[in-house]
């Protein structure tokens, strides 16, 4: 759910309608097993027009040169196609195939049984997918992926025959928008794609064919829908039968105009082709007129008709007749400011670097861009001895030169362009109709040390000769997704750091031979020019301890003052810092005030004190607002977010600061648990405590629990240690060790370990002690459009036992005060989390839950993300989805998991297709979870459960398994994003998603409990240390525990206990009419397991009797050993030691809590002791 599901990845689905298996077939038996094979390609010429892409790479080998012979001993055999992948190399996926695109026209396969080719494996376990890009009509621009697998099998020739029939709905990636009719109809085939699948290899492939058990009548058709040749050229347009015919076929043709003009362009130009029995190969040519005007491209085309012994198919070529004259240079926009002229040496990026800071070049599989500085003064207005720089392209795949912005090489010098209108340079285009793109490096991530600027992109076309001024106003650019973490926070010009020039891949390649000059920006803004203000980036970083500067930047100079007022803020809502929010006064300075820019410049500083503490955290964000601003306007998002970076060690073995509230603690006995922040500076403050802390209040008779999803081993430690501040009463304080034995369990053995059943009254919010609302509306990683609110608008139950998210329309956005990224929040949902309440490590997660309605653009999900996801990040936390449902894919749902080098579009996931619309229906969703495996379920009412995934370490390597830790819940409902797709015009509000149960299964309890006591006998803080020696086994056990000792290596929890006074006490007061007892809350902090018990005694001995002192050595935990020489007992601090008559208890209690016997609540104000 967290990712984006855009990129391409070569992970095979691991459900399948066949398994693929490859076997030496003879070739002269398989043509006599079919009727009808047809050859798409023997690469034979030499060529091949496959793309590429990834960690993959091919290219035509001669058989001679290839080192494996030939597939076949008596058919002539001069040219394989070899394909070679790594899928251990970045970025982790890669693959090779055929797209019918562009100037290919789609092709009809819908005669034919399957698909065959000749591999030659090399032995590897690896494997290929084989996949077919399926389109609905002639005219649509998507298309739906259909795949199966291809194990490479033994070493050697394989002939591989794969029926259509075999083929699955791919999972692991669909284009947006893709038709998702449920069917493979094959009469319109727009590719044949061969994505590297698992391992590494490299493979021949040779005589890639359709095949038929019948006859399959020939089709006859032009093999390009677009063709460009340079005036004075001739045109020749291919035409091919699909299949070789028995008979001779005949077609008729003829040129039509388009912008060029029979007789003074090209010739007028009909007739008849005829192709003879067995010959498969015709061509039209046409030849076109030169001439010294320079007068632009014109066109025509090219026509079929009338066949005669086949079909007709692609009918017509359009030819483009490509102006070789040079055109007057284009005018140059006024007020320009040089980016690069190229009159000194260009700062060369080294290779070695991340990133290579200066000129570089990147490009995709198979393509090696060049580029130089030239002497060329033949550009307008050039001074003699003027320098430009030489671009060598071609477009058999993507390639782009790239400057990053540097001075000395080392270091990134990012520079300000929000003062200009866009982006011009000097071009002498050579006219070879590539497809061409400028990319702007926009701002990076705070602190980043990679290239993660965002990129902003504009396409142009090659298609003139000689020098012409390209001006590319910046309104044009849009944001391009490289996959490389960038900020999507707008094209805000203020930190550009580079520009990169570059081509896009065509099915035919091209070599544009391109000269650049005078990179400039144009356009100054003037005084016409709205002057606005805003933060100069979206996200500043800041040490914790040091001053946060948040740069304020108007779009020009002003000439006068100009003054805005900012104030710090909450960040109440996620952002895209993905941190938690920052509490104002204790990790910064609240602020507020006013800044000024002064006259002629552009620029202020706000500036805001952080609070340094010694408390290791996540990183923590807050927020500076601007407004009511004096000689400008504001920007409407005018909103800078502050990360609060933090560098401290966590305290070792630590289990519980309670600086996450009570969050995650179980409630034992009566008593209530609350925190409370003290300062340092309070007198309520414990020694060596940090600037700030909160402490946990135990209230009443009882105390908490505290479970680990993940055991952990304390054989090595001595014991536990925690601050404590008691009441000096004589209550005994228990605490408790869970220490289990690791069980066996089979799934069906597993028992109910936790459940949210959703029982509440209707209107109420969801169960606090499990569920945190996340807010915010900055797109969660996906651009998606919702705001997720902590309403009970969007969260409720519905008082007949679910919990209902519900995503409505916001009625009047700019009204409602919603911000969102991409301004008034327009729709608002809910997102409820269990962080930091219930983490799950392995067993059985289930939900049932009823769909809403099948429309594209909503995108409900339950699912999970690691626990440690603010300290590792996404995808590196892991992330398992137990179930995503998306309107514009009804039929299906999804199951997947997230992890690093498969995430995203990238993951790891299946589908499982019912066939029918979802909308409106309950399912029961399941994973469950072992140690090296994930299994996913489905299951409609009524129906019967379906395994329909399963996931294990070795799907997803060489990446890394990341699902060997806790995990904590997520339940939502998106609208659009990358994945939701847009909108559908029938997608009504509100929309509901039904929650029945959220359930976790996992092996019986099988914990042993230990527990040891101390007496609260003294008032105040003090660090307690209790020694697990002095630990017992506890006299009350869960059913089935083991009795193998305290071995401490697998603990799953630990409680604290407070008991009431002591019963000689409470007696006694109430015989003398005393009927309340003090029994005020009791604190804690910083709960540890010690490698060392330094002090085990918890308290001093008693002061005796009539005779001397015991010596107090009592260890806290156990009797006192303190021996008194009076009738006084030694080791007030240890169970048992106690035995005061109850007037001398009375008076002890007198003494601690004074004569009104009030119960002192902890508010967070105390009384000076």
């Amino acid at each position: 759910m967290t990712g984006t599901h855009l990129a391409r990845r070569g992970i095979a689905a691991a459900t399948l309608s066949a398994l693929v298996a490859t076997a030496l077939v003879p070739a002269v038996a398989a043509s006599a097993a079919d009727e009808t094979i047809t050859t798409l390609y023997d690469f034979e010429d030499g060529t091949s027009s496959h793309i590429q892409w990834g960690a993959a790479g091919a290219g035509v080998q001669a058989v001679a040169d290839s080192g494996v012979g030939s597939w076949s001993d008596s058919v002539p055999n001069t040219n394989v196609l070899s394909y070679g992948f790594d899928l251990a190399a970045e970025p982790f996926y890669g693959g090779m195939g055929f797209e019918f695109s562009g100037a290919q026209p789609a092709q009809d396969w819908s005669a034919y049984d399957g698909l065959q080719f000749w591999m030659h494996s090399d032995g590897s376990a690896s494997s290929i997918q084989v996949e077919l890009l399926d389109a609905v009509s002639a005219d649509s621009t998507v298309h739906d992926r259909w795949d199966v697998v291809v194990p490479l099998g033994a070493a050697g020739w394989n002939l591989v025959k794969l029926p259509f029939s075999s083929f699955g709905y791919a999972t692991d990636f669909q284009d947006g928008g893709a038709p998702h009719d449920g069917s493979l109809d094959l009469d319109v085939v727009r590719g044949l794609l061969f994505p590297a699948n698992a391992g590494t290899a490299v493979v021949k492939l040779d005589e890639i064919a359709l095949y038929a058990g019948a006859v399959v009548a020939p089709s006859v058709g032009v093999t390009a829908t677009a063709l460009d040749v340079v005036e004075g050229s001739d045109a020749t347009i291919p035409v091919r039968l699909s299949t070789a015919p028995t008979s001779d076929v005949t077609v008729d043709y003829a040129t039509v105009d388009g912008t060029a003009a029979a007789g003074t362009d090209y010739p007028a130009t009909s007739g008849t082709l005829t192709f003879a029995a067995g010959s498969r190969d015709a061509q039209i040519v046409v030849p076109t007129t030169a001439n010294d005007t320079a007068e632009g491209n014109r066109t025509f085309t090219v026509s079929l008709a009338n066949p005669s012994g086949a079909t007709l198919g692609a009918a017509t070529t359009t030819v483009t007749i490509r102006d070789d004259d040079s055109a007057p240079a284009g005018a140059l926009s006024l007020l320009t400011d040089p980016v690069e002229d190229f009159e000194s040496e260009l700062v060369l990026g080294d290779p070695a670097a991340v990133p290579p800071l200066g000129w570089f070049a990147a490009q995709g599989a198979g393509n090696v861009p060049s580029f130089e500085r030239v002497a060329d003064a033949s550009r307008p207005g050039a001074a003699d001895g003027n320098d430009a720089l030489s671009l060598g392209f071609d477009t058999s795949s993507w390639a782009v030169v790239i400057d990053t912005f540097t001075t000395g090489g080392s270091t990134w010098d990012p520079q300000d362009w929000s003062a200009y209108r866009g982006v011009g340079f000097w071009m002498r285009g050579s006219n070879s109709g590539a497809p061409m793109f400028v990319d702007v490096l926009d701002n990076r991530n705070p602190g980043s040390t990679v290239d993660d600027a965002e990129r902003m992109s504009v396409r142009f076309v090659d298609d003139w000769t000689g020098w012409r001024f390209v001006e590319l106003p910046f309104a044009d650019f849009t944001r391009k997704n490289i996959g490389n973490g960038a900020p999507d926070d707008g094209f805000t010009l203020t930190e550009v750091h580079g520009i990169g020039i570059g081509v896009e891949q065509t099915p035919a390649p091209v070599t544009p031979d391109i000269l650049i000059d005078d990179i400039t920006l144009v356009g100054q803004a003037d005084a016409n020019r709205p002057l606005t203000i805003n933060v100069a980036r979206a996200i500043f970083t800041v040490d914790e301890g040091d001053d946060a500067e948040v740069l304020v930047r108007l779009t020009r100079a002003s000439d006068e003052d100009v003054t805005v007022s900012y104030r710090t803020d909450e960040a109440v809502d996620r952002t895209s810092t993905e941190d938690l929010p920052a509490t104002p006064d204790v990790d910064y300075v609240t602020t507020s005030g006013t800044v000024t820019i002064p006259a002629g410049s552009r620029d202020a500083i706000i500036t805001v004190p952080t609070i340094a503490d010694g408390k290791a955290e996540v990183d923590e964000t807050f927020l500076v607002r601007l407004s009511d601003p004096v000689g400008a306007e504001l920007n409407p998002l005018a909103v800078a977010r502050v990360s609060i970076l933090d560098s401290d060690e966590p305290v070792a073995g630590l289990l519980d600061d309670f600086e996450n509230g009570t969050a995650g603690l179980g409630q034992i006995g009566d008593a209530t648990l609350s925190t409370r922040l003290i300062a340092a500076s309070d007198a309520d403050a414990y020694e060596g405590q940090d600037v700030f802390d909160n402490v946990l209040d135990i209230d009443g008779n009882g105390g908490y629990a505290r479970s680990f999803a993940q055991p952990q081993d304390w054989s090595a430690q001595e014991g536990i240690g925690f601050w404590y501040e008691g009441e000096g009463d004589g209550r005994d304080v228990t605490l408790r060790v869970q220490d289990a034995t690791p069980v066996e369990a089979a799934p069906e053995d597993w028992t109910l370990a936790w459940s949210d059943e959703f029982d509440a009254p209707a209107g109420t919010a969801a169960d606090s002690r499990y569920w945190t609302y996340e807010t915010g509306g900055w797109g969660w990683g996906n651009d998606e459009l919702q705001y997720y609110s902590d309403s009970t608008d969007n969260a409720a139950h519905d008082g007949e036992g679910n919990m209902v998210i519900t995503t409505r329309a916001v009625e009047d956005p700019a009204a409602a005060g919603l911000e969102c990224w991409y301004g008034p929040c327009e729709y608002t949902s809910a997102r409820l989390i269990t962080e930091n309440k219930v983490e799950v490590l392995h067993g059985r997660m289930e939900a049932r839950a009823q769909m809403p309605a099948g429309e594209a653009g909503i995108w409900p999900a339950i699912w999970t993300l690691g626990n440690d996801f603010r300290d590792v990040g996404w995808p590196r936390t892991g992330e398992i989805d137990i179930m995503e449902f998306v309107g514009k894919l009804p039929d299906e749902i999804f199951g997947t998991i997230h992890g690093p080098g498969y995430s995203g579009g990238q993951a790891y996931g299946d589908t499982y297709d019912f066939g029918e619309n979802l909308g409106g229906q309950w399912l029961t969703f399941a994973v469950e979870w072992e140690e090296g495996e994930i299994r996913w379920y489905v299951q409609r009412d009524g129906g019967e459960e379906i395994l329909y995934h399963t996931a294990t370490p070795a799907d997803v390597a060489p990446s890394d398994w990341v699902y060997e830790h806790p995990f904590t819940l997520l339940m939502n409902m998106a609208v659009g994003g990358n994945f939701g797709g847009p909108l559908a015009d029938t997608l009504a509000f509100p929309q509901e998603l039904k929650v029945d149960y959220v359930r976790v299964y996992q092996a019986p309890d099988a914990v042993e409990s230990f527990e040891t006591t101390f007496v609260d006998d003294e008032p105040g803080w003090r660090f307690v240390q209790l020694p697990f020696a002095d630990f017992e086994r506890s006299a009350e056990q869960p059913d089935g525990a083991a009795d193998d000792g305290f071995g401490r290596t697998s603990v799953t929890g630990y409680e604290v206990e407070v008991s009431g006074a002591p019963a000689t006490v409470e007696s006694f007061a109430r015989s003398i009419g005393i009927f309340a007892v003090a029994d005020g809350a009791v604190s804690l902090d910083k709960v540890q397991v010690l490698a060392d018990v330094t002090d085990p005694g918890a308290g001093g001995g008693g002061t005796g009797g009539d005779g001397t002192g015991g010596d107090g050595s009592g260890s806290g935990s156990a009797p006192g050993s303190g021996a008194a020489s009076g009738s006084g007992q030694g080791g007030l601090a240890a169970t048992g030691g106690v035995d005061l008559t109850p007037f001398a208890l009375l008076a002890l209690l007198l003494m601690g809590v004074g004569v009104t016997f009030l119960r002192r609540k902890r508010l967070g104000v105390r009384t000076e002791r």
